[in-house]
C-alpha cells in the first residue's frame, strides 16, 4: 500500500520515545544523571528495595516495575499522583538492571515523574508547545485542506482520496 504524509499511521508507543527524548535533553544539559540514582530527584521513590534504581533502568526497561502491584483502572491511570505515588511505594519485581521487562504502561509515569521534578511543574496535558517553567508557551496553528501542489509526499494525481491534508505549525 502505498504511503504518503496524508497516510494514517498508528503510533502506539511514540510517548514512550518523546518521555525519552525529554530525559535525553535534560541529561545533555546536565540536569539529569543517567547512572544517578532515581531518589536523588525522586525521594520518596527510593523505598521498598529501590534506592539502587538509576535512571538508566528506567529509560532501558530493566528497573523491575512493568506494571503496578494492583489493577488500575482508567481513572487510575489518568490520575498522575496515584499512578506515581503506587509505583514509588511498591517494591521492583526483581533485582533493577539484571533483567529486561517492557514497562508499558508505568515507563511514561516513572521517567514522566522524574522529569517533573528536575523541571519544577507539572505537565499540563494540552499545554501550547510543551510549556515548561524554561520556555513560554508558544501558539500553534492548525491548517487543514487538500495537499498543496508543491508538496513531495502528496499522493499521485488520480490517487484515491484519504483524509485532509493537516499541517502544524508551531
Amino acid at each position: 500500500m502505498p504511503r504518503w504524509r496524508s497516510t494514517i499511521t498508528n503510533v502506539w508507543s511514540i510517548t514512550k520515545t518523546m518521555t525519552t527524548l525529554c530525559a535525553l535533553v535534560l541529561a545533555g544539559r546536565g540536569e539529569l544523571g543517567l547512572s544517578t540514582p532515581v531518589a536523588r530527584y525522586w525521594p520518596e521513590f527510593g523505598t521498598a528495595g529501590k534506592d539502587r534504581i538509576e535512571v538508566r533502568h528506567l529509560l532501558g526497561h530493566t528497573a523491575g516495575l512493568p506494571d503496578w502491584d494492583q489493577p488500575m483502572t482508567l481513572d487510575d491511570l489518568c490520575g498522575w499522583k496515584k499512578a506515581t505515588t503506587l509505583l514509588a511505594r511498591q517494591s521492583p519485581r526483581r533485582e533493577p538492571g539484571t533483567a529486561s521487562g517492557y514497562h508499558r504502561f508505568t515507563h511514561g509515569f516513572l521517567i514522566g515523574e522524574v522529569i517533573r521534578r528536575i523541571c519544577g511543574q507539572p505537565r499540563t496535558p494540552g499545554a501550547p508547545g510543551g510549556a515548561t517553567p524554561r520556555s513560554p508557551p508558544r501558539q500553534a496553528t492548525e491548517t487543514h485542506g487538500p495537499s498543496p501542489p508543491s508538496n513531495p509526499y502528496s499522493p499521485p494525481e488520480g490517487a484515491p482520496p484519504r483524509l485532509a491534508y493537516t499541517t502544524l505549525t508551531l
